[in-house]
């Protein structure tokens, strides 16, 4: 008697344990973590540095490129791009595969600081930051609202220092960014005042340096006390900046208003926000890995509710953004579709085993193993999001098969006669090697997941973490728990012989599959023929990164001409407005205008999916049709590390800025004339008019004005660079010096510059401004050249479709010295599919090497496989009629189909052994075998298919990832049941048929 059996006798323990699974698994549920998705982990190290003043040309030569090669060689990164621009060089370090994040952010700190010492002087010590999912951290966005007559920066500073800190005790909150440039203390210079007065900007800044010294002076002491001494400037309203004295001339002091003026303000070019078309200040906040969305949102609007008011009069502070509706929505959702697959499920079961008592066995099945399977999540650190929940919904289609496969096996063996005790120890005994195997297939199918990273891994590592536990739980509990319910169940059974709709099918498929038998080698061919047939349609179908979009947000991008200033971002966004509010008025929307990336990001919330698909068909037609913005308009897919412009491709290679963007040019063309786009953008983009201050050196040398001098004069200008801190109405701010924002060249060239006898001439004098055309921006790859072509397919254009057509483009180009490839979505598109290769390759592996130890045998791995194909087949004809499309989400349902169509092999070649054990020829054990297991193989795929039916018919956000789960468990399941109810049975004859005869 194994131990299965011996808990019959144990039914108090039994019952025990089952009360703990489910006490447990309740407490569970209550206390784990809810989120939007699971944490992508780290894909890359964003480092970012800036160099006040500096052109791009400056940037890329004398900081990217140096910290490029810093990082490039640590064994952790993969590779390095670099994107550089006036005054900020960005570099992202992508991990290699296998790398530990937080090791290799170490080693690239270390590395970087050490490359400090090769850098100019002005450089800035690097940010650096570890980066899974671009637009983490922003499932809360609060706006701080003002009328256009408040003053923006102080509105910032009171939000840096009053709400941030604030929100960031939220309990279970994540990061809290505020979305905004730093207010400074603007010294905003006049050259001819300064002319006129005899001070240059070089004395001006060595005043404001000094003023701006922080000094700790020390203490006093007596015999009493110690007393500290504050040496601070007192300088601490910019009224007390304007007093300050810059120079004394003649006995007269001039203060530092009389040349230039001094606010509270931000730098030239600083980004600008809208909401609802009035100036907005924007917080991002994230979730902490064990925040609960739901509940993190509801504190956070009570804590806005309570700051309202202590706002300025006419400022108002609102939750702008929250991910928690869609979340709730989808929570909800899922519950129902829980609830209705548990209804539906039981359904089926009682209607097969037709009765109430046989029915509870499995229905209580499908409670432990969920509340078991939640047990695990809260062990493991997980938490409910669309991909677990998702997992439970598969579950409860799943954990049943072996729950009915021992009911159905001990009423069986009652109704011929055995005790129900006799019964229950004979069925654990005989069906416990089999279930095991039969749960040991999902197991080995999702067991490469470990071994694999990328996207996929990420999103389905615990989409695969709670089948496999739901999975395991349920063969315990069918082995365990079941058999004393079915026990107990069966004693008051008594069996009616009549023919029920299952048997009447029984005898039409028997009565089909004798003829089948004779013609096994035909059925075996027409099996190899479907498999050549699914690699065939593997190949032609449809292939995308993930699901289509079906989100609440709508997500509005424009793109300016390069070099664009911040006025004309503001006009353009003034324009985009009247259309957004001409379309849909009344709706609030959400505007940011960037100088520095030369657009416009803006977008909306829906209510429904549906509303966020039509907003992007009219947006699109309204924005496409602006002169001076290239828009496109897309709506959230709700699929974490994927948001951007799904097609990202980079050239680069040993050449020149002006020939990538000419090869660029061509392909974007090439992109536009195949009708497959809708938006193609260059990065970077068209060059931009510049000035290159020209000397003349020998009359500069003649005045005894040195060329140092002349830079840090210019510099003092237009760097924007910080001359150090002061306390400004009780905030902490950066001195920064300029020109008025909308200086001319002539301004600049009024500047006074110190000769050598101490007297000042205008910057004029000696210097001249020359106009020229050249890129704005760099990109490198690996420290080679490299531009960047992203792009939107128009809506049913495949993600593989659009890349073959850039990649025609850029053959057609014949550029054969430069390379081409992937970036961003496309990168993780190309990543995905090669994980996923090898992810049903060691599936298929693991399968075969499972079964053969199962069985003992080479052969009947090769009868159990037989069904993979059968089953791919129903799935890969939906995505060729384009009801779907192979993507990360598709992919991983079709190798659940896989794991899962095995079983119903096993549970044929079980019993085919059985039979031939007991003496019968091959085929008659072939037909004993089919009429056994039909039974509870029709029963197992109806309830996959309850399980399957309420995804397909789901709604609300993010039910396209549900709908392709759905739908491929359900093509997969049904076709591979009908086809392999012949081909199984067909190919164990033909594989056994020397062994003995018929």
């Amino acid at each position: 008697m194994n131990l299965w059996a011996s808990l019959l006798r144990q039914p108090v323990l039994v019952g025990l344990a089952a009360a703990a699974l489910g006490l447990f698994g309740l407490a569970a549920v209550f206390s784990l973590p809810i989120r939007s998705s699971p944490i992508i982990p780290p894909r890359y190290i964003d480092i970012s540095t800036s160099f006040p003043g500096a052109d791009a040309a400056t940037m890329n030569r004398f900081v990217t490129l140096p910290l490029e090669n810093s990082v490039a060689a640590l064994a952790g990164v993969k590779y390095v791009t670099g994107t550089t621009q006036p005054g900020n060089a960005d570099i992202n370090a992508f991990l290699a595969p296998g790398a530990v994040p937080d090791t290799v952010f170490a080693e690239a700190l270390a590395a970087v600081n050490a490359a400090r010492s090769n850098l100019p002087a002005g450089v800035q010590p690097s940010t650096l930051k570890l980066v899974g999912d671009d637009n983490a951290n922003q499932e809360l966005n609060v706006a701080v609202l003002y009328p256009p007559s408040l003053d923006a920066a102080a509105i910032t500073a009171f939000t840096q220092s009053n709400l941030v800190p604030r929100l960031e005790t939220v309990p279970g909150i994540g990061p809290v960014t505020l979305y905004s440039g730093s207010p400074a203390l603007q010294v905003t210079m006049d050259p001819l005042r300064m002319q006129a007065l005899g001070v240059s900007p070089l004395v001006m800044t060595q005043e404001l340096a000094n003023a701006a010294a922080i000094s700790p002076a020390g203490s006093l002491r007596n015999g009493v006390a110690a007393m500290p001494v504050n040496a601070g400037t007192g300088l601490k309203t910019p009224a007390d900046f304007a007093a300050l004295p810059v120079l004394t001339r003649n006995g007269v002091t001039i203060p530092l208003g009389s040349v230039a003026g001094a606010a509270v303000g931000f730098n030239p070019g600083t980004d600008l926000a809208w909401w609802n078309r009035g100036p907005a200040v924007y917080i991002a906040a994230g979730i902490a890995p064990t925040g609960n969305i739901i509940e993190v949102a509801r504190r956070v609007r009570a804590l806005v509710a309570q700051m309202q008011p202590m706002m300025p009069p006419g400022v108002q502070v609102s939750v702008i953004y929250d991910e928690s509706i869609g979340v709730t929505q989808s929570l909800h959702d899922l519950a129902l579709t829980l609830l209705v697959t548990i209804l539906l499920v039981a359904a089926i079961t009682l209607a097969s085993l037709g009765s109430m008592r046989a029915a509870l066995a499995p229905f209580l099945a499908i409670l432990l193993s969920l509340l078991g399977a939640a047990l695990v999540m809260q062990v493991t650190g997980q938490s409910f999001n669309l991909f677990t929940i998702i997992a439970l919904v598969l579950a409860v289609g799943l954990v049943v098969d072996d729950a009915i496969v021992v009911v159905e096996d001990i009423f069986r063996r009652t109704a011929e006669g055995a005790k129900p005790l006799e019964a229950a120890q004979a069925s654990i005994t005989r069906l416990a090697p089999v279930l095991a195997a039969i749960s040991s297939t999902l197991v080995v199918a999702f067991l490469p997941l470990g071994f694999l990273s990328g996207l996929t891994a990420a999103l389905f590592r615990p989409f695969a973490l709670v089948l496999i536990a739901a999975f395991l739980l349920s063969l315990a509990i069918a082995l365990g728990i079941v058999p004393s319910i079915a026990m107990w169940a069966s004693r008051s059974y008594v069996h009616r012989r009549r023919i029920g709709l299952i048997d009447r099918l029984r005898a039409l498929y028997l009565r089909l599959l004798g003829p089948a038998l004779r013609r096994a080698p035909l059925i075996a061919g027409a099996v190899l023929l479907v498999a050549l047939g699914c690699l065939a349609l593997a190949r032609i179908a449809p292939q995308n990164l993930d699901p289509a979009p079906d989100g609440l947000d709508v997500n509005i991008f424009a793109a300016a001409p390069n070099g664009a200033s911040i006025s004309y971002m503001q006009e353009q966004a003034a324009r985009i407005e009247n259309v957004l509010h001409a379309t849909y008025p009344g709706m609030p929307e959400w505007l940011v205008a960037s100088e520095q990336n030369h657009a416009i990001f803006g977008g909306y919330t829906f209510d429904r999916p549906a509303q966020a698909a039509d907003a992007v068909t009219r947006l699109t037609a309204a924005l496409g049709a602006m002169p001076g913005l290239a828009a496109y308009v897309a709506q959230d897919s709700g699929l974490p590390g994927a948001e951007d412009l799904p097609v990202s491709v980079n050239v680069s290679g040993q050449t020149d800025a002006t020939r990538l963007l000419g090869i660029a040019d061509q392909m974007q063309a090439a992109a536009y004339a195949s009708g497959d786009f809708d938006f193609v953008q260059i990065n970077p983009g068209q060059p931009q008019y510049q000035y290159d201050l020209r000397l003349d050196r020998r009359l500069a040398a003649q005045l005894g004005i040195a060329p140092g001098d002349i830079g840090n004069t210019v510099a003092a200008a237009l760097a924007e660079g910080n001359l150090g801190q002061a306390s400004i109405n009780g905030s902490s701010m950066n001195i920064v010096t300029g020109l008025p924002g909308d200086a001319a060249a002539r301004t600049l060239l009024a500047l006074p510059v110190a000769t050598g006898g101490g007297a000042l001439v205008p910057l004029g004098t000696v210097a001249t401004l020359v106009g020229v055309e050249r890129p704005n921006a760099l990109g490198s790859w690996q420290g080679l050249p490299s531009i960047n072509i992203q792009a939107q397919q128009k809506q049913g254009v495949a993600l593989s479709k659009a890349l073959a057509d850039l990649r025609a483009a850029f053959a057609a180009t014949g550029a054969r010295d430069l390379s081409f490839g992937y970036s961003g979505p496309s990168e993780m598109y190309q990543e995905a599919n090669q994980q996923n290769e090898k992810l049903f390759a060691l599936g298929l592996a693991g399968l075969f090497f499972l079964l053969a130890a199962q069985f003992r045998s080479l052969r009947d791995p090769f009868v159990v496989i037989t069904t993979v194909p059968l089953a791919s087949l129903g799935p890969l004809v939906l995505c060729v009629a384009g009801g779907a499309t192979l993507n990360i989400v598709t992919e991983i349902a079709l190798l659940t189909v896989w794991g899962l169509i095995a079983r119903q092999g096993i549970l044929f070649v079980q019993v085919a052994h059985e039979g031939r054990e007991l003496g019968f020829p091959l085929r008659a054990a072939a037909m004993r075998a089919a009429r056994l297991r039909f039974r509870p193989i029709l029963m197992i795929t109806l309830a996959l298919l309850g399980g399957a039916i309420p995804l397909i018919l789901a709604t609300g956000p993010q039910a396209t990832i549900r709908y392709d789960l759905g739908a491929i468990l359900a093509t997969g399941m049904g076709g591979g049941f009908v086809l392999s109810l012949f081909a199984v049975p067909a190919m164990y004859c033909l594989l056994h048929r020397g062994r003995r005869e018929l």
